[in-house]
């Protein structure tokens, strides 16, 4: 499972850089070229590892650290299940499953007012930076778009042949997934639909759909690894910095990396 994640992930990132490289989107607006670079922090794989672990539970959950909350949850899940096991009459697991309906409830009911919030939020930046912004960060737009979509012919592709089905009847029963990830631009917003038709429209078991949904959200980002790696060479191209191939390499472990959440903030503060 982690393996297909990774493989994803990674292809992900090489698909923005290529896409990025070829049609350009930095070029043609002028940058400031003489912008001081500002040193990020270092990170060892000791920290690295270590932020996997919640100091606090509570503020992993507030802080929405999808990596720490998921450690949380799973050591959570087996101390109820020890002692559901010994004490049956145990009513804390029925309690989490029903906190859990109601919060995906929560989530389907915000989701009807996400394409008004979309559109305020655009409305904000025309009215603020004017059209001409809008239009000139449109390439990169057309450019992430066109790795998005070559990145996900791909992946129904492979799914269907490893799952030996038809490419258009999966595409179709996602059909509502796409529909939600797209308007909201967020994978959290989109996984209680997508849980929802593993189960009812493929037919997962609960038990492999439970595990794999949640944790693909939170480490399978492909969206965001791709993002960060056409921005990457977007910024380059707008600065006139030259791309060399140790460059390109850096950029796609990079934005793979920060897939896993806790390098997030470090990886902005380096790039």
């Amino acid at each position: 499972m982690f393996l297909w994640f990774a493989a994803f992930t990674v292809l992900g990132a090489i698909l923005g850089v290529v896409f990025g490289i070829i049609l350009e989107p930095g070029i043609g607006i002028t940058g400031n070229t003489a912008v001081e670079a500002t040193a990020g922090t270092d990170m060892t794989i000791y920290d690295t590892i270590l932020g996997f672990f919640p100091e606090n539970a509570v503020g992993a959950l507030a802080e929405g650290n999808m990596i720490q909350i998921i450690i949380f949850a799973i050591v959570f899940d087996l101390a109820t299940s020890m002692i559901t096991k010994h004490n049956p009459e145990n009513k804390t697991l029925r309690v989490v499953k029903d906190v859990n309906a109601i919060v995906q409830k929560v989530i389907s009911l915000v989701m009807y007012f996400a394409p008004i919030g979309i559109f305020a939020i655009v409305a904000e930046v025309v009215g603020t930076s004017g059209l001409e912004v809008v239009l000139q960060l449109g390439m990169f737009l057309l450019v992430f778009l066109i790795a998005a979509i070559i990145h996900l012919i791909i992946a129904i592709l492979v799914t269907s042949a490893k799952a030996r089905l038809n490419p258009w009847h999966v595409t179709k029963k996602l059909q509502r997934t796409f529909v939600v990830a797209v308007t909201t631009t967020s994978s959290s917003v989109a996984m209680p639909i997508k849980m929802e038709d593993s189960k009812n429209l493929f037919g997962m078991s609960d038990r492999i759909n439970n595990l794999v949904n949640p944790i693909g959200t939170a480490l399978n980002s492909n969206g965001q690894t791709m993002f960060l790696s056409v921005a990457v060479v977007f910024l380059a191209q707008f600065y006139g910095i030259e791309m060399s191939l140790s460059y390109l390499i850096y950029a796609v472990a990079l934005a793979s990396i920060s897939t896993l959440g806790t390098v997030l903030q470090y990886l902005v503060e380096v790039l």
